[in-house]
């Protein structure tokens, strides 16, 4: 069962606005439309979520984009937004076997569809 670990508001929004991300999540991390690179303030988010896991948790990422015509590319957008956000954490010294990655098209929760979530698992 997924538990958040450190709730943390995404970018530029508040913990009230309801547009927050759907519970247990404990980063979700903004995109602007189309884009895939990470901004500061979401590698804040991940260090600060590194920091607060113990051996025994692992992340879930699940990447959503806006979206369009071709259902394919919003995919590929998705992925390479969950790619970026599992490289930091490689980088930052995750363990790749603690990293699941999901590519998803629009959110559907309500919540805003260019998001990242990342969502702490016990083992």
């Amino acid at each position: 069962a997924p538990q958040a670990v450190a709730a943390l508001p995404p970018a530029g929004l508040s913990p009230s606005i309801s547009s927050a991300p759907s519970e247990g999540v404990a980063a979700a991390l903004m995109f602007a439309p189309g884009a895939i690179e990470l901004t500061a303030e979401a590698t804040a988010q991940l260090d600060a979520l590194i920091a607060s896991l113990t051996q025994k948790e692992r992340l879930q990422l699940k990447a959503h984009a806006s979206g369009g015509q071709d259902d394919a590319e919003v995919r590929r957008i998705a992925l390479k937004r969950a790619l970026a956000a599992r490289s930091h954490l490689l980088a930052n010294g995750m363990e790749s076997t603690r990293i699941d990655v999901r590519a998803l098209g629009p959110a559907g929760d309500g919540g805003p569809d260019d998001r990242l979530d990342v969502i702490v698992v016990a083992q």
